[in-house]
């Protein structure tokens, strides 16, 4: 006999609810939209990771790019090659004007990104990423329905501050800053390479966070009457 899906049963306010519990295949396709804003996010900052070894070839050893791309590549970690391009501009600028690769303004610039990468993006990429979910069915609004949040382990230190938030519109909103950042270094290396033809932009504004018109934001509903849950 083929093998039936087990089935759950919620109890609210006297009413009795009942639905089949998630499948392997039924939490595939739930998942499915935050997958794809996670491969989003993925994808945008590793775009930023190499625009920004673009940048630090073109101040270490522009002629033998070679050898800037082996230091670079040399540590696995984003955040020491970041700590790496942070060091080349800060040396850059300890020298006399007419040494300098880059004008007060490019190196300001540099350090900007840099800031807004290590200060915020890298750590809200990070709990994005790593951050466990799970997959929770209810009763919300007199009807069984499925949703998908940040784990609620209190002790997740990654889970933690999505919890009660839309994850799709923060993966999103993170993957636009990724964008804008990966966008902007490479308007940075033109500007360097040609100083005379090229002048730096604005900075790009910081992207909102996606709002989908018409429809409540999920992390934001009520508690649903009753619920069971399971990890992702």
């Amino acid at each position: 006999m083929p093998k039936q899906t087990p089935i759950l049963t919620f109890v609210v306010a006297g009413k009795e609810y009942r639905a089949k519990m998630l499948t392997p295949a039924t939490t595939k396709a739930l998942l499915k939209p935050y997958s794809a804003e996670l491969g989003h996010l993925a994808a945008a900052w590793n775009q930023l990771q190499h625009n920004l070894s673009s940048l630090f070839t073109l101040l270490v050893t522009r002629e033998n790019t070679p050898i800037s791309q082996a230091i670079w590549h040399a540590t696995e970690s984003d955040f020491t090659q970041r700590k790496m391009l942070r060091a080349v501009v800060d040396v850059d600028q300890a020298q006399m004007p007419a040494r300098r690769m880059l004008t007060p303004i490019q190196a300001e610039e540099i350090l900007w990104v840099l800031n807004e990468i290590d200060a915020k993006l890298r750590h809200k990429r990070n709990n994005a990423i790593h951050a466990p979910l799970v997959t929770i069915t209810g009763v919300w609004d007199g009807a069984v329905r499925h949703r998908v949040e940040a784990h609620f382990n209190p002790h997740n230190p990654r889970a933690k501050p999505l919890r009660g938030k839309n994850l799709i519109d923060e993966f999103r909103t993170y993957a636009a800053q990724a964008n804008a950042l990966a966008s902007y270094v490479m308007k940075i290396c033109l500007a360097v390479q040609r100083p005379q033809h090229i002048s730096l932009p604005d900075r790009p504004a910081s992207p909102q966070a996606h709002k989908t018109r018409g429809k409540p934001r999920r992390g934001k509903r009520k508690s649903p009457d009753t619920l069971a849950s399971s990890q992702a």
